[in-house]
């Protein structure tokens, strides 16, 4: 896409083939001049040797072969400016006096240089470069809704045909700076596309080999047109799937249509998106960013639902998209280079040992000054810039680091330990840590949870858990034993924010093993981040503490949100498409409710509230019934689902199953139902009992005449994380939180090791069943 800003301030669109996007695509004709766009792609639907789609993909190629010609990276780049040049020219009457263009944030001198020289040789000036997330920043900031104050963060999540970048800007005085990137430059719509090919090829191959055969290697010039339609109905398809439930796709040589559905697209991009998320969580760790104001979503793939879901699900953030995303980058490339921007962090640019580009020619210059423009933006399809994928910074290319310092950190000053805290060994050992380093001694680690009163039950599984690790630790260093101090919080805000204060007090106590309630950690959470207590909490899953900006915060659980999309697999697994969500109106209820409506999307045929500690439900289960629901999914506690379950049974309902999360998971939930309560399906993070290894089910048994239950093997795996940081003579708490933050081993629940946010990196999800008064694992469903 490009704009063009005329002389009286207006901003115009400039459209190729009557689209203001140009498809970044290059046809090498045998005997004549280099075709772009549309003209590119209706001539390789003969000759496809001869077409280059996605010229930013060879940047670091130096040449391509197209047909017979063997042609110079900088020459394709060029030919798709020359084409937005001679638009430019039509609208405006003669050549831009000025030239803004957006880059990949990874690009260093060499790849800039390329584009500088495709610039020159396009017949245009000197460019400003501006790079494509503070680009998108800024022209985000125009929208109405949009609010980012001068030191607030945001993520630039820029998914495009062929690559994907997520960045973390700030926003400064003078424009905004780019903390740190991520790309997967080899991820992109064409893999959705791609993924979409494999799934139809599954269901005709084996229908017709030789004709499913002549479009998937297609060798005559009939079997190359074929191909192209499909590959063209699959794209139209996807671009459709993001405002309809359902798209048809024509089969060409087969004479066939397939319906695709947007849940059949959503199982088949999720693993994409997947990691783009992951790539973007990576980002915010580079940047020790752990609150951000805004998540801008560029690209033409990033309108697919799917990714806003995944995004908000993990970040905690709703995303922010626009139905023309290259527009609003296009415009904001103008506004960033019409206005001084603060240099980025450790950029090459503000450093005087930066090294040179690798062809000896001076970097590019940007523009930043302040004057009267009167410029094409030309945001590059070819490139992907606007809205552009962008590359990623590989460590075996000889190029140097990039300008915007992509793997610098944020400048935010974070607390000493963090500072301290150590990378990790391809090992998973933390570096720095000496691996014959004798353990610390006299240290003590604490336990806070309810030992006593109505909420006594949660705290069993955490209090042995973490004695039964603590224990086994002793044994194996008898020299220097840790001593276990439990605290008592009987599952009270207010009286575990009283335990916190004799926690701290006491020099010796270097890590916490808990707290065990969401609510007790919001009590009590400040005070530990205030004194630097490294936290490992194995059951307090509420999505808003990771969010609190406490550093010393870990979890061995996945947060309450991270059990939604498995769930609604599970339910349309089981043919339960029509759902019926009811939701208890606390903090629990409204984010697990939310969470659950974004992902069943039109599933939801009705919805109920309920508050805590409610008796009659005569009016919501009236509400189910008549809705007809084939199940009902309840965002809430343990006693009122159960009471719930009890009333819909009662009123007729026994054969609408109740669905539930990991807050239900608990003994007060049969109290409540009674045998109504059978077949109640709850999914939990946590590892079943029967998951066990047999020597620590032994080993409990032979420490506490019981069975382990629900949380005890996260709760010896969070004590393990603490007792590994002292066992490698971590003896001071702003020692062991630099530990924890480095930790990456495998624990008895799932690989250990922990985000920015000290979010688990890697999450299980069980469903359990009621059955015989209890809940009993049913399966994994991540």
């Amino acid at each position: 896409m490009a704009v063009l800003r005329h002389p009286d301030g207006r901003v115009e669109s400039l459209l190729f083939d009557g689209s203001p996007l140009l498809a970044s695509a290059v046809f090498a004709d045998p005997d004549g001049p280099l075709l772009t766009g549309r003209d590119a792609l209706h001539s390789a639907r003969t000759r496809p040797e001869c077409l280059e789609p996605n010229p930013k993909r060879r940047i670091d190629d130096g040449t391509v072969l197209l047909g017979t010609r063997e042609i110079p990276v900088a020459e394709l780049l060029a030919a798709v400016l020359s084409r937005v040049v001679a638009e430019a020219v039509r609208v405006a009457g003669r050549v831009p006096a000025d030239v803004v263009l957006t880059h990949p944030v990874s690009w260093g001198p060499r790849r800039l240089d390329l584009l500088h020289r495709a610039v020159i040789t396009a017949g245009l000036g000197e460019p400003a470069l501006v790079p494509e997330p503070v680009a998108a920043a800024q022209g985000f900031l125009t929208l109405p809704d949009v609010r980012l104050a001068t030191g607030e963060t945001a993520v630039v999540y820029d998914l495009g045909g062929g690559t994907f970048d997520a960045s973390v800007v700030r926003r400064t005085d003078s424009g905004f700076e780019v903390l740190a990137a991520e790309g997967l430059s080899d991820l992109g719509g064409l893999d959705i596309d791609a993924a979409i090919f494999a799934h139809l090829g599954a269901a005709f191959r084996s229908r017709d080999r030789i004709a499913w055969g002549r479009l998937e290697s297609p060798v005559t010039a009939g079997d190359r047109r074929a191909s192209r339609l499909l590959w063209d109905d699959i794209r139209t398809a996807k671009e459709m799937l993001s405002r309809s439930s359902t798209a048809d796709l024509h089969v060409p040589l087969l004479g066939d249509e397939l319906p695709l559905g947007r849940e059949q697209l959503d199982d088949l991009a999720r693993p994409l998106l997947d990691q783009t998320v992951d790539a973007t969580r990576a980002a915010l760790r580079a940047a020790r960013v752990t609150e951000i104001a805004g998540l801008f979503l560029v690209g033409g793939s990033s309108r697919i639902p799917l990714a806003s879901t995944l995004l908000f699900r993990r970040l905690g953030v709703a995303p922010t998209v626009v139905e023309s995303p290259e527009l609003v980058v296009a415009r904001g490339a103008l506004l960033a280079a019409a206005e001084p921007s603060a240099p980025p962090a450790h950029s090459a640019a503000a450093s005087p040992t930066s090294p040179p580009s690798e062809t000896g020619v001076p970097e590019p210059r940007t523009r930043t000054g302040h004057r009267r423009w009167w410029a094409v933006a030309a945001v590059v399809a070819a490139l992907a810039v606007v809205a552009g994928a962008v590359l990623t910074n590989r460590t075996d290319e000889s190029e140097s680091v990039d300008a915007a310092g992509t793997t610098a950190p944020s400048e935010s000053t974070p607390t000493a330990a963090a500072q301290a805290a150590p990378g990790r060994s391809p090992s998973g050992t933390p570096a720095g840590a000496s691996p014959t380093a004798g353990p610390a001694c006299g240290r003590k680690l604490a336990v806070l949870g309810p030992k006593t009163g109505a909420a006594y039950a949660r705290g069993v599984p955490l209090f042995n858990g973490a004695e039964l690790a603590v224990n086994a630790y002793n044994a194996e260093h008898p020299e220097c034993p840790v001593t276990l101090a439990e605290f008592d919080s009987q599952g009270n805000r207010d009286l575990a924010a009283k335990e916190a204060g004799k926690i701290i007090a006491d020099p010796s106590i270097v890590g916490l093993i808990g707290p065990a309630y969401s609510a007790e950690a919001v009590g009590a959470g400040s005070m530990f981040e205030k004194a630097g207590l490294p936290l490992v909490s194995s059951s307090a899953t509420s999505s808003t503490l990771s969010r609190r900006g406490w550093r010393t915060f870990h979890r061995v659980l996945g947060e309450d949100t991270q059990q939604v999309a498995p769930t609604a697999r599970y339910l349309a697994a089981e043919g339960l498409t029509r759902i019926h969500l009811v939701q208890e109106n606390s903090e629990y209820g409204n984010v697990m409710a939310n969470a659950m409506r974004a992902e069943l999307g039109k599933a939801v045929i009705g919805t109920g509230t309920v508050k805590g500690g409610q008796t009659d439900f005569a009016a919501v289960t009236k509400a189910i019934l008549a809705a007809k629901a084939q199940a009902v999914y309840y965002a809430g506690y343990s006693v009122e689902a159960g009471l719930l379950r009890k009333k819909l049974t009662e009123a007729g309902g026994s054969a609408i199953p109740l669905v539930g999360s990991g807050a239900m998971l608990a003994d007060t939930f049969p109290r409540a139902a009674g045998t109504s309560g059978t077949g109640t399906v709850v999914t939990c993070g946590c590892l079943p009992v029967s998951e066990l290894p047999k020597s620590v089910r032994s080993a409990y048994v032979e420490a506490f005449a019981a069975e382990p239950e629900p949380y005890t093997a996260e709760a010896y795996d969070a004590a393990n994380v603490l007792l590994a940081a002292v066992g490698a003579g971590r003896s001071t708490r702003a020692d062991v939180l630099a530990f924890v933050d480095a930790y990456s081993d495998q624990g008895l629940t799932k690989p250990l090791s922990f985000d920015a946010r000290g979010e688990v990196e890697s999450d299980i999800v069980w469903a359990y069943r009621m059955d015989g008064g209890k809940f009993v694992p049913l399966r994994r469903l991540d």
